[in-house]
């Protein structure tokens, strides 16, 4: 065994070696891991935190009219009149069947018009109610969200299944 210095040459390579080792486990508690969000249905998603996602959208007046239907294969079913000119609702009467749960409904009658832009937002007339459709626009597509809704149900656990209606920007056709 060769010496160089105080210690033997073998001693100094496992001394590097655990250095080596005690700065990558310290570099390594330095490191962030990003995970991706987990997609809810909107029945799920805190009104605030909606409101907020959308506010940050570029101001521009909503104009559509649309007035379509669609059933997906296991019956889920909605159906949809929207009338909105310059971010001002002049119609809406949507409705939503879930299969073995019930349906919902949403017309302009039950809500009053509080946003224009840079989202559309119709709150639930009814006292004490936090009901609340929002309507904006990204891309090519127009969508149709309510949230706290379960009001304006018939059935057990229908608003939990209830998904936002997806329209085209360009046609107001269902999506």
């Amino acid at each position: 065994m060769t010496y160089f210095g105080f210690m033997p040459i073998q001693g100094r390579a496992i001394m590097r070696a655990a250095v080596v080792t005690i700065v990558m486990a310290l570099l390594a508690g330095c490191l962030q891991v990003s995970r991706e969000p987990v997609r809810e249905p909107v029945a799920a998603v805190d009104a605030r935190s909606a409101a907020l996602a959308h506010a940050r959208a570029p101001a521009r007046s909503l104009s559509l009219r649309a007035d379509c239907s669609g059933r997906d294969p296991n019956g889920y079913a909605e159906r949809i009149a929207l009338n909105v000119s310059n971010g001002l609702v002049h119609y809406l009467d949507a409705s939503v069947d879930v299969p073995r749960q019930g349906s919902c409904s949403f017309r302009l009658a039950q809500f009053r018009q509080t946003k224009r832009t840079p989202f559309v937002e119709l709150l639930a007339l009814r006292e004490g109610s936090r009901c609340t459709v929002r309507i904006w626009t990204q891309g090519d597509r127009v969508t149709v969200a309510p949230t706290d809704c379960q009001e304006m149900c018939v059935g057990p656990g229908a608003f939990e299944s209830v998904w936002p209606i997806a329209l085209s920007a360009r046609t107001g056709s269902c999506l």
